[in-house]
């Protein structure tokens, strides 16, 4: 062999080998179309769950401090994670967004197991409320895979994806 040849076969067999190895590999591997309806999950329509709800305003003069007592009664299991939505709303508009994981996760959530936990509320008193000012907590669920918002069961369809838990007035602050 010459030393051209030599030289000819070390310079362009790496790449020739990587040439075949890449055309086996195409043409060994079955080939698979993944259609769109395979990758989308189907969302949930509901978390099956209710929930109830105390508020424990009592020092919310002093404090400006609300205390929230969450109760949710699982209805089915729940094996996807969810994160529980508390929004305070004035009117038509949010004034506090708590959105927060629960403890356990939703994702562990089994049938019959009734899931609570007391939150802490500020009142936004930066917002311009006013003694008198009517307010509701809304609780509901977003799903973080489907990027969207689900609400809790309900008896009555809930307006949007969440459902009011309390309605109160904004206290007289000293």
């Amino acid at each position: 062999m010459t030393r051209a040849a030599h030289w000819l076969i070390l310079r362009f067999l790496p790449r020739a080998a990587l040439v075949l190895l890449a055309a086996w590999l195409v043409l060994a591997l079955p080939a698979r179309v993944v259609h769109a309806e395979e990758e989308e999950e189907e969302v949930p329509r509901d978390v099956p769950v209710h929930v109830k709800a105390t508020l424990d305003q009592s020092e919310a003069a002093i404090t400006g401090w609300l205390q929230l007592a969450l109760e949710f009664e699982v209805l089915e299991d729940v094996p996807r994670p969810y994160r529980v939505e508390l929004r305070l709303r004035h009117a038509v508009s949010d004034v506090l967004n708590l959105d927060h994981i629960p403890e356990p996760p939703t994702g562990e959530w089994k049938k019959g197991q009734r899931v609570t936990y007391t939150v802490p509320v500020p009142l936004p008193l930066e917002q311009g409320l006013e003694a008198g000012d009517n307010l509701r907590l809304e609780v509901g669920f977003y799903d973080p895979r489907a990027k969207t918002q689900v609400p809790p069961r309900a008896e009555d369809t809930p307006l949007g994806s969440r459902i009011t838990v309390a309605r109160f007035e904004m206290p007289t602050m000293p």
